[in-house]
């Protein structure tokens, strides 16, 4: 009896620990946050999205496929346009505006025209954080990856 009642105080701190992450993993999962490591530093950065839990329903396929289309012609018109300017295009990403910044102020107008334009076309198909979700998801899943392909193939016959 006297060695279970030693334990006791450090079987209390186990439990009480556990429950508190149990606790937490299930406030993360219910609201869709997942810690994350930043590739960047050893930092955690918290994201609003659990992609590897998220299937994309036929709908989100079709509206996701109709808004890659609507923004390529966009797409295609700042690219030569911020080829003219100087020479190369280099990686732009519309979320991240150090890949704007680092251009030069006429190809950063357009870039940034590009970014208000195709947020607008997004918005018209699907929100665009699932957008974004979907398009993350697609790098890592190559079934999704044809799906997509496969979709926008029928919506442009």
């Amino acid at each position: 009896m006297m060695i279970l009642y030693c334990f006791r105080p450090y079987l209390h701190k186990i439990l009480s620990r556990s429950l508190g992450v149990a606790a937490l993993a299930t406030i993360g999962i219910l609201s869709g946050v997942a810690p994350e490591l930043s590739s960047n530093s050893y930092t955690l950065v918290f994201s609003t999205a659990v992609y590897a839990q998220q299937a994309v329903t036929d709908a989100e396929l079709i509206g996701y496929a109709q808004a890659v289309l609507a923004m390529e012609p966009l797409r295609q018109s700042a690219y030569n346009e911020i080829k003219k300017i100087i020479g190369y295009v280099p990686e732009v990403e519309c979320h991240r505006p150090d890949s704007i910044n680092t251009l030069p102020s006429e190809a950063q107008k357009i870039a940034q025209n590009y970014c208000t334009q195709s947020l607008a076309l997004v918005a018209n198909y699907l929100s665009p954080v699932r957008f974004n979700q979907i398009t993350r998801l697609a790098e890592k899943n190559e079934d999704l990856r044809r799906r997509i392909q496969t979709k926008l193939i029928e919506l442009q016959q």
